[in-house]
């Protein structure tokens, strides 16, 4: 039985990452939740490398005012995994995954600029992708990231604070880095 006042999801990975076992999906989970105390007023959610759309869906929980969440993954397989289990979830109202490559994904810009991007993703394309998250992430906005080792983490914070980000939390669980970055 889960804990009073815990969100409940179901997950069927299939093809697509995150159920939120690996270190990298439960930082975030954990990063989410620690960052809903602080900042109440989320209501564009982008969840950058859905896989099973498990971060959007969390964030569609923690705040309230996010009932419209866009996944994107490059992987066609994961985004229909992410749309069963909003299916699966009840929270197709709130949810929806979109294949496409990164900010260039139908509706990203439509739909933006983003309150709150989470992007689980490698190291290298979340160094490519610095300036479009910079450029898709509303004033006052919350990024977070994550699938990145520890030694990588400079190598990542630079890229992004070329552009302005700056870091306010940062996780390490076992190899593995969260950090939240704040557009100011």
């Amino acid at each position: 039985m889960p804990p009073a006042g815990a969100i409940v999801l179901t997950i069927d990975a299939a093809t697509a990452f995150g159920t939120g076992s690996h270190e990298t999906t439960r930082g975030c989970l954990l990063m989410l939740e620690g960052l809903t105390k602080k900042y109440r007023q989320v209501s564009r959610v982008l969840d950058m490398g859905c896989g099973t759309g498990i971060l959007g869906f969390a964030a569609s929980q923690l705040w309230p005012l996010s009932r419209k969440v866009l996944g994107v993954d490059l992987d066609p397989a994961s985004v229909r995994v992410a749309n069963g289990n909003a299916r699966l979830n009840h929270l197709t109202p709130f949810f929806t995954a979109v294949a496409g490559p990164g900010y260039r994904a139908p509706g990203v810009t439509r739909l933006g600029p983003y309150d709150l991007i989470v992007a689980n993703i490698l190291a290298p394309p979340l160094i490519a992708m610095a300036g479009e998250l910079h450029r898709h992430l509303a004033r006052k906005g919350i990024a977070i990231l994550s699938g990145f080792l520890f030694h990588q983490e400079r190598q990542v914070l630079t890229r992004h604070e070329a552009y302005g980000l700056r870091r306010i939390a940062r996780l390490r669980l076992g190899d593995w880095m969260i950090v939240a970055l704040r557009r100011d």
